[in-house]
């Protein structure tokens, strides 16, 4: 297992063995869904887009570069540093409602915490 090993995975999905720390990264709770169904270790809204920013987002007032930039600029070192910890200590599962992964914020999400890992170990070499 590589230190930054970042999954993405859908809430329905079933968890697995090979998913390591499972991370809710929604602002609201899946319908339907209990917590011990989960087998989640956190629910961390905190890296979640603005409801305004996804608003416009979902609704087509701003184009996915747009949304990315603004959700870049959203994201604080302080709300993504839990994540980069788990990150650094084994696999990562990022857990997500959306129906589809590629065309949320989970994989800028992924990306962010990547880029600060990698920037950490630059800086420590």
């Amino acid at each position: 297992m590589l230190i930054g090993d970042v999954h993405l995975k859908r809430v329905y999905q079933g968890s697995s063995d090979h998913d390591g720390a499972r991370w809710l990264v929604d602002p609201v709770w899946p319908r339907g869904k209990r917590e011990e169904d989960l087998a989640l270790e956190k629910w961390y809204r905190a890296v979640s887009p603005s409801s305004r920013l996804r608003r416009a987002w979902r609704g087509g007032e701003i184009d996915q570069a747009t949304f990315e930039r603004r959700y870049r600029q959203e994201l604080t070192a302080g709300d993504i540093e839990p994540l980069l910890a788990r990150a650094r200590q084994q696999r990562l599962t990022l857990i997500s409602a959306e129906r589809n992964l590629n065309e949320s914020h989970l994989p800028i999400l992924r990306e962010v915490i990547l880029e600060a890992l990698r920037e950490s170990d630059a800086l420590e070499a």
